[in-house]
């Protein structure tokens, strides 16, 4: 199975966006233990700042 992970609302500022994070690494936990599911967050490098998606990287540092 395979799952896409749109972030475009966290771009939007309005509240609770700060917590995009936190929802990857959620997302990290509900999932990671899953092994037919792959799963891509897609980030809009337009609309985040190289620091986020840096973050981003770091959050999911177990990529497969």
């Amino acid at each position: 199975m395979r799952g896409i992970g749109d972030t475009s609302w966290a771009a939007s500022r309005a509240p609770g966006c700060e917590k995009i994070f936190q929802y990857e690494a959620d997302i990290n936990r509900k999932f990671w233990k899953l092994p037919n599911l792959r799963f891509a967050c897609i980030y809009d490098s337009s609309a985040f700042s190289r620091s986020v998606i840096e973050e981003a990287l770091l959050v999911h540092g177990r990529t497969r």
